[in-house]
């Protein structure tokens, strides 16, 4: 409706008259779309429709006439702190009478199994940073780590590797992830990603900077695997072997053992319903599923306003949490921690888990359209977590392990991230006042250049991340201090990051 502008040539039927400005036209089987007209022109100024995260608005510039009629060849979408901006590049001008308003039919498959009568595909898949991170070629160029996202609601591509992967960028979007800072891009065209011996063939992709992630995870990283790769595929995580198989998306999911949780697919994102129990009461929740996020849940700011969880679950300290790193603003929430007596998805109740109480005042955790999202350390408690897209259903396998007790993490107290182009320099981002890491010498700034004698060089983020969660071990850590050379000899001691027990 929108684009072929249908409701103003008559297509979409008789509009109900809003204002002497506004028109309300009904397509069938979807939703109220509103246009404002300008006074003077009487051409469409903006469309506004209905949307899971508030009111969607389409903005009209730049109108041309194409045979006579006049179009608007430019358009910014904005949902909330989303803002996309569009430029049309042609136009065809078709017969009133062949505008069709019905949902499109199935275009052709672009996923393609290269073995011969392979029915699936089955990939490793890292996990040291606590998310799915498989390796895959873009265009031919790799491999390189992509880390997947079902809260993702596009796929993305790293724009420091737009020019290696042979990729030209166009047009313009504004978004926020879970952090508080909105992060600019674009979007490319004709995108093939290989992961082992399939192909998913000339794809749209947008372009965000995920330098800063790269420094996080200590991983090159070439993109995030969102709802448009996930979309295509039964996908079958098993956290147990470390693996993801990609099936067809015909694949016939019935017979498949586990619980079955119903996937209300809105805006690209998963969302499906559960539960969580609070001193003793049993709350009604509302979860995007997000494997692109480590934790357990994080919590809306209206939801815990609603429920009053800060007071009925949060620390008492009310400590902030923020992971201390450049270039991650968008990504990166501000929380309190808190305890639930259980979180209930599908029947089976995990029971006293350690969340996060948002505590941003913008971004995507300040929605009232839902309660929270479900992560990994969550997720990776059943054996398999299938996501079936086509028949909006998640199936979930559950092991022994999965209804045992949560215990809240611990921290040595200092943040360490990846730098310089091969990620093999650390650099310790924040040290906590009073922690272990204090206590042994660390500063803020320290570059660690040797581990046990070891040289940096030889060490990933990972490794060196266990080195300072190894609790009761000693090392002896060289580092660079500005220009002074620095010796420490450090005990590994854990504190929980909160007071909750």
């Amino acid at each position: 409706m929108i684009h072929s502008f249908a409701a103003l040539t008559g297509a979409a039927g008789a509009p109900s008259i809003i204002d002497e400005n506004t028109l309300e036209f009904h397509a069938k089987g979807g939703s109220a779309v509103r246009f404002v007209l300008d006074r003077e022109t009487a051409l469409p100024l903006r469309a506004e429709m209905p949307s899971f995260d508030g009111t969607r608005t389409v903005t009209f510039s730049d109108w041309r006439k194409v045979g006579g009629v006049a179009i608007a060849f430019g358009e910014t979408w904005t949902t909330g702190p989303n803002k996309t901006t569009a430029h049309l590049q042609s136009i065809e001008v078709v017969p009133s009478d062949r505008v069709d308003l019905a949902m499109p039919s199935a275009g052709a498959e672009d996923a393609f199994y290269l073995r011969e009568s392979a029915g699936a595909e089955t990939l490793p898949f890292n996990f040291d940073n606590n998310h799915i991170m498989v390796l895959a070629t873009v265009n031919g160029v790799g491999p390189i780590w992509f880390l997947v996202d079902t809260g993702a609601n596009y796929s993305i591509i790293n724009q420091s590797r737009v020019s290696e992967f042979h990729l030209t960028p166009y047009g313009g979007l504004t978004t926020i992830g879970g952090g508080s800072a909105t992060t600019s891009g674009s979007y490319v065209d004709h995108v093939t990603y290989r992961l082992g011996e399939v192909e998913l063939r000339d794809q749209h992709a947008a372009v965000l900077e995920l330098r800063g992630l790269e420094k996080l995870y200590g991983m090159q990283l070439g993109g995030l695997l969102g709802y448009d790769f996930l979309s295509r595929f039964v996908t079958d995580i098993d956290y147990v072997a470390k693996t993801l198989t990609l099936r067809p998306r015909t694949f016939d999911t019935s017979r498949m053992r586990g619980g079955r949780v119903p996937l209300v697919m809105q805006g690209e994102q998963p969302y499906f319903g559960g539960s969580i129990v609070v001193q003793g009461e049993t709350i009604p929740a509302w979860f995007i599923l997000d494997v692109g996020a480590a934790d357990t849940v994080t919590f809306t700011t209206p939801f815990i306003a609603e429920h009053h969880l800060l007071e009925r679950a949060g620390d008492a300290q009310r400590t902030v949490h923020k992971f201390n790193a450049p270039d991650v603003e968008a990504f990166n929430p501000t929380n309190i921690r808190g305890l639930m007596d259980a979180i209930v998805i599908d029947g089976v109740a995990l029971p006293h888990v350690l969340v996060n109480l948002s505590a941003a005042k913008s971004g995507a955790y300040t929605s009232p359209a839902f309660s929270g999202n479900i992560g990994e350390t969550i997720l990776s408690r059943f054996a398999h977590v299938i996501l079936d897209y086509g028949r909006s259903v998640m199936i979930l396998q559950p092991q022994p392990s999965t209804t045992h007790p949560f215990e809240e993490r611990k921290t040595f107290g200092m943040t360490i991230i990846a730098g310089s182009p091969d990620l093999h320099h650390f650099t310790i981002s924040a040290v906590g006042a009073g922690s272990a890491a204090a206590v042994a010498g660390f500063q803020k700034g320290d570059v660690i250049t040797a581990i046990d004698g070891s040289p940096a060089e030889t060490w990933n983020l990972a490794g060196v991340r266990h080195v300072f969660t190894s609790e009761g071990t000693e090392h002896d850590i060289a580092i660079m201090r500005g220009t002074l050379e620095v010796k420490v000899h450090a005990t590994i001691a854990m504190t929980p990051v909160s007071g909750l027990r």
